[in-house]
């Protein structure tokens, strides 16, 4: 399990108008001062409550917001990747559900991260139905924001037969062999200090159903920007992203994957959040990045000035006299008459 990010939020407030009139012209401006509000950082890792393992591939294993009992945390962030044998479905079925309603949000992925398709999205005081993939895979996340806490999420992770699958198999599983936790190699967990590394493996290929997140908090004035060392994963399939907000429904600032390394990221409150994960096989060197803090830009005053314009209009009248003049023409025949 890993964690996401917290945000801060701007309101601007105070206005000053200043007006002036003369016989054609007035002008008005106004100005405002934003007011800039950041959210503290959390002083312990958040997710430390996130139930273990974070990659399963044992029914009847039990995920949970706080195996303890009591609250969750604020600015948590649990992911748990499901895997069950071929020909199995992994289902997952809810004992307890509390969680601030319409704010912190479990959700299940179809298949193995979270680029797969979205199954369901649960929040409040509700036990949801039990949730079913169709293909042998679940992705899980548990993410909650800044404020108000509750008892959070039990359930259970059970494998049923894939009734599509074939041949059906005949036998319930019970175990998949893994020689380490896929996790192991992340740096994964709060960064709160300047010029922090990130990393997927300080020294090699990272593990094939890695879920590492960070969650990047800055002091007050600060915002954090991640630059990019090395960034080498398998193209298409196991992804690095960063989100500027709260929740997984924060806008995305960066979602990448391949050999290309990014540009720096920089976040527009004093918190970023980072993720990676990767599928089920072929590897890479993985990501390798620093995060610094920087002071947050001034942001100006903004003036607008209107000026009203007076415009006058002169008409012209022309009278045309028109003058007809008749000329009468008068034709005399004279008749001739000759006598022989």
């Amino acid at each position: 399990a890993g964690q996401w990010n917290i945000t801060g939020r701007v309101a601007a407030t105070g206005s000053t108008i200043t007006t002036t009139a003369g016989p054609t012209t007035t002008t008005t401006t106004t100005t405002k001062a934003p007011t800039t509000t950041t959210t503290p950082a959390p002083t312990t890792n958040p997710n430390s409550l996130c139930s273990s393992p974070s990659y399963i591939t044992v029914s009847g294993t039990v995920i949970s917001t706080n195996p303890t009992g009591t609250q969750y945390n604020n600015y948590m962030g649990c992911m748990w990747s499901i895997v069950a044998p071929t020909g199995y479905s992994p289902v997952l079925t809810f004992s307890s559900f509390r969680s601030e309603s319409g704010y912190d949000f479990i959700t299940v992925y179809n298949g193995t991260y979270i680029t797969a398709p979205q199954i369901a999205a649960f929040s409040g005081t509700t036990i949801p139905a039990a949730v079913s993939a169709t293909g042998n895979s679940m992705f899980v996340t548990f993410l909650s924001d800044s404020s108000t806490t509750n008892t959070g999420v039990v359930a259970v992770v059970s494998f049923v037969v894939n009734p599509a699958a074939t041949p059906a198999p005949t036998l319930a599983p019970t175990t998949v062999a893994t020689t380490t936790a896929p996790n192991s190699l992340c740096s994964g967990g709060l960064i709160s200090v300047n010029k922090t590394a990130l990393y997927t493996n300080p020294t090699g290929s990272y593990n094939n159903y890695m879920s590492c997140t960070w969650s990047i908090a800055a002091p007050d004035g600060l915002i954090p920007t991640i630059v990019f060392t090395a960034f080498s994963t398998e193209l298409d399939y196991d992804y690095f992203f960063v989100l500027d907000g709260p929740t997984q429904y924060a806008p995305k600032l960066l979602i990448a994957s391949g050999s290309t390394k990014p540009s720096s990221v920089t976040a527009s409150s004093n918190t970023l959040t980072a993720v990676f994960s990767s599928d089920r096989s072929t590897t890479s060197s993985g990501v390798k990045a620093t995060v610094y803090f920087y002071p947050a830009p001034t942001t100006p005053a903004v003036t607008t000035t209107t000026t009203a314009v007076t415009t006058t209009t002169s008409s012209t009248t022309t009278m045309t006299t028109t003058t007809t003049t008749t000329t009468t023409t008068t034709t005399t025949s004279t008749t001739t008459t000759t006598t022989t």
